[in-house]
């Protein structure tokens, strides 16, 4: 027979659990200290040797569940903290080392950057023509790096799903043009843009970019541009910037420059139109180029049902960056909007890929793939050569 009942066990447990000390407890159970720990050493014993024992269930319940054997699909509180603490390191490392990404140019003299708007290629209304015409200037140009603002395609996805009616390209056929449009030239930066972002996680362009020199960055990226001579050229580019002006199609960009962006190139597209304006810091003297770049999307029903005005001057803007000038010279970085073969004009020379040297001087020049009325007169008594891509010219 039992030295003690369960209800008497029962009853220390719980004294136990509600005054605190055994001295209490006892007192409140009218047991000597003595007595009451005897009956918690039994307690010990009881749960050791019968599972079915615990002094913790109810005195009602006509059955147990040993839950301790149970195991908790959810991790301890410690656990989940310490997770917590590591995921924050991690993310904190990662968005310090992108708050500006360091980017070595290996080439001497000036280069040229051709950041390219938004090129929807699946799009019946973009032109191929003119993306591929200038994939291959860039491939076929030396020091000439390629850009991309985002809205590689549309991935229409929730409402707008209904557009994929509206073109007669595939899925597998828009990840096909996709990859070989980034696989095509080696990418100085990608960003994604809010059309790239609706395909979610497991984004394939991470997959795509693996090999490239430069960066993929949902939303913007900023780029510190380090010359061999010290010289350095900040680029910050997103897909948009904040703010809109029905008077001033740069306004986005042109606003962050003058709210405390005191970047060399601030650079967005998303809408679809053309825009620039120079902007001077006032306490640096910085000269910021504010751009925004439109798209290879040139016919847009979106665009036609809200009547907006064809304001893409082109799709896409080169930079040519000359590193021997100093941060409050406008000629350090200048901006070119027509991309396309030049036609002979009355005493300048329209360039084809060609890299240019001055005479007497061992700068050379990325001309635009345009009439460059403003760097090569005829009487200047420049000379060219033909030059091919051999590697990547930043790292």
């Amino acid at each position: 027979m039992a030295r003690y009942t369960d209800e008497e066990l029962f009853a220390v447990v719980e004294a136990q659990v509600q005054y605190g000390t055994q001295r209490l407890a006892a007192r409140a159970l009218g047991l000597s200290r003595t007595s009451f720990r005897r009956r918690l050493a039994e307690v010990k014993v009881r749960s050791e040797r019968d599972a079915l024992f615990d002094p913790r269930v109810p005195r009602s319940s006509e059955f147990f569940i040993n839950k301790d054997e149970l195991i908790d699909e959810t991790a301890d509180l410690e656990d989940i903290l310490s997770k917590r603490r590591a995921e924050f390191k991690r993310r904190q490392a990662s968005e310090e080392s992108r708050s500006l990404i360091r980017c070595r140019v290996r080439l001497d003299g000036p280069i040229g950057i051709l950041h390219m708007g938004d090129p929807h290629v699946d799009d019946p209304g973009t032109s191929i023509d003119a993306l591929e015409h200038h994939v291959n200037l860039i491939k076929n140009t030396e020091g000439l790096f390629g850009a991309n603002i985002g809205d590689l395609a549309n991935h229409w996805v929730g409402r707008l799903a209904r557009l994929h009616a509206h073109q007669t390209t595939s899925e597998a056929e828009t990840w096909r043009l996709v990859e070989w449009l980034i696989t095509s030239i080696d990418w100085l930066y990608i960003i994604g843009g809010n059309h790239d972002l609706w395909v979610g996680d497991g984004d394939p362009v991470q997959w795509m970019v693996r090999n490239q020199s430069g960066v993929y960055q949902a939303h913007g990226a900023r780029i510190n541009l380090i010359f061999p001579n010290k010289k350095e050229v900040r680029i910050n580019a997103r897909h948009d910037w904040a703010g809109h002006s029905q008077w001033n199609t740069a306004h986005g960009p042109a606003k962050a420059a003058q709210m405390g962006v005191d970047d060399h190139i601030v650079i967005s597209g998303h809408r679809h139109i053309s825009g620039y304006q120079i902007i001077k810091q006032p306490n640096s003297g910085l000269v910021s180029h504010a751009i925004r770049v439109a798209s290879y999307k040139i016919y847009d029903n979106y665009a036609k049902q809200l009547g907006l005005r064809n304001q893409n001057i082109s799709p896409a803007v080169m930079t040519v960056i000359d590193s021997e000038q100093g941060d409050d010279d406008p000629g350090l970085v200048t901006v070119f909007h027509n991309m396309d073969m030049g036609r002979p004009c009355r005493g300048m020379i329209c360039m084809k890929p060609l890299r240019m040297y001055a005479r007497n001087t061992s700068k050379c020049f990325i001309p635009p793939y345009s009439c460059v009325e403003a760097i090569v007169p005829l009487d200047r008594g420049r000379s060219f050569f033909p030059t091919s891509m051999k590697g990547s010219g930043f790292r």
